[in-house]
């Protein structure tokens, strides 16, 4: 036998070596779950059918037609030109929104006072296509939820919706974040990993060879070269986290470009290893700071359907945008209409509306008029609530509130109205409706002897303002 025939008999035997390792490690695991004649179908469709196992991403119905973008994403997402046929919708797709969490070993943050989802990506598994695609939504991205009260970053929604002291309902309100930005595309699944679990992981699996793309130094003092090197948890932990003291694109998109490719190295690196399978223990062995709404058997049927994907063909995007100072204090980036629009059909194959009220314009239009209109809104709500939780009211009460409720809901539409077009003379009838509410909500409070305090300026910060944003949360 020639040496190359030698060769091909080895890498045969190996591959055939690997496939029965993550055979034998799914027949271990599925007989601890429960084992008997269940075992069987489970392996098999763990194997063969892994999208039998998720919920596919529902898709909205099609409601915009994308313009051609001015400009095309990181890595040349093709847009269609006016006249030629969108992108046939795709089937067999789970979304999973992968969240990387500033929390420190310490159980302190990098940043503010508070932990942070800094680092929020969608991963778009196809299975019909066999295909995987990573989408970045920015961390400072301005998000104006129906179903949030307030004004939020993205990185911030997590903190709305209960941090680490509630889990389970801020991941299920960052995956809600997530479908808003994507068009109402479901993102049902969801890791988060922390500072430390990111250090664990990696050096469970030995840490990562990387061919460093520029050279830094953080501000711990750890130096990196520029090159091919070997990088421990800590390591790729500082290349993950590299933004002012990067060398080449020192700013949040360079940063969330590096971390596509770093994810993509550590997948070469376990495939090229025969590594994946041991994906599901390495997972259960991170004690703390790794959260997941999926299963063990979700997570290792990723797992075997990863060994199919080339790391070369994995798509990378990003919903980019303008990234600058707000009128409102902070930085702040506002998603680029077109190039959301053209990821989103290139990915997902279907076509969605532009964000409403997420513009520059639309920002400093809340300064000028909407905050206050909003806080006028929530201390006439505060009154009407307490004359709905008084039972019967006399006549002069009920007269009192109805003409309170007219106020009320008119001011609601001037708003709304206003807050799309952004005119001068639609603000001024929000100016106008503001001090009908306050002289009507006045009187009912009067009619019902309401005795509490009515607050109706905007408190500084705004952020801190209940009438404004429900929850505070210190943007940074």
């Amino acid at each position: 036998m020639n040496n190359k025939i030698k060769q091909q008999h080895r890498t045969k035997k190996g591959k055939e070596k690997s496939r029965r390792t993550v055979i034998i490690l799914l027949v271990v695991l599925l007989l601890l779950l429960g084992g008997g004649g269940y075992l069987y179908s489970r392996v098999h469709i763990i194997v063969n059918n892994p999208g039998d196992l998720f919920d596919e991403a529902a898709l909205p119905t099609a409601t915009a037609t994308a313009k051609e973008a001015s400009q095309t994403p990181d890595e040349s997402t093709p847009i269609p030109e006016e006249g030629t046929e969108e992108t046939s919708e795709k089937t067999g797709i789970i979304n999973i929104l992968l969240l990387g969490v500033d929390r420190t070993p310490e159980g302190g943050t990098s940043s503010g006072s508070m932990p942070h989802a800094d680092a929020v990506m969608v991963i778009a598994v196809n299975f019909d296509d066999n295909t995987v695609d990573l989408v970045s939504l920015p961390r400072d991205s301005f998000v104006n939820m129906p179903s949030v009260k307030g004004f939020y970053k993205l990185n911030g929604i997590f903190n709305v919706g209960g941090g680490y002291d509630d889990p389970d309902a801020a991941f299920s309100l960052m995956c809600e974040a997530a479908e808003w930005m994507l068009g109402g595309i479901s993102v049902d699944y969801y890791y988060s990993v922390d500072f430390e679990a990111v250090m664990e992981l990696v050096d469970a699996i030995g840490g990562v060879d990387y061919d460093m793309d520029m050279s830094y130094s953080n501000s711990d003092g750890r130096t990196y070269k520029e090159g091919m090197q070997h990088l421990d948890g800590q390591g790729v932990l500082d290349y993950l986290r590299a933004r002012r003291n990067a060398t080449t694109d020192a700013n949040d998109r360079g940063r969330v470009n590096r971390q596509k490719k770093m994810m993509i190295a550590i997948f070469k690196q376990l495939k090229e290893a025969n590594l994946l399978s041991t994906i599901p223990q390495v997972i259960s062995s991170i004690k703390d700071g790794l959260y997941t709404n999926t299963t063990m058997e979700q997570t290792l049927a990723l797992a075997n359907y990863a060994r199919k994907i080339d790391p070369n063909t994995i798509g990378t995007y990003s919903l980019y945008g303008d990234y600058k100072s707000g009128p409102i204090a902070w930085n702040w980036t506002f998603v680029d209409p077109d190039n959301r629009i053209a990821v989103i059909q290139e990915v997902w194959g279907v076509t969605v509306s532009p964000l409403e009220c997420t513009s520059y314009e639309f920002m400093t239009w809340l300064r000028d008029y909407g905050f206050s209109a909003l806080k006028y809104l929530s201390t006439a709500e505060s009154v009407g609530d307490y004359a709905a939780q008084l039972g019967t009211l006399t006549t002069e009460q009920s007269d009192a509130y109805a003409v309170y409720s007219d106020a009320y809901s008119a001011l609601q539409q001037a708003y709304d109205q206003a807050a799309h077009s952004l005119t001068t003379e639609d603000s001024q009838l929000v100016a106008e409706a503001q001090a009908t509410l306050r002289t009507d909500t006045q009187l009912l409070a009067k009619a019902i002897s309401y005795g509490e305090t009515m607050r109706w300026n905007v408190d500084s910060p705004w952020c801190a303002d209940t009438g404004i944003n429900e929850v505070y949360v210190d943007f940074r």
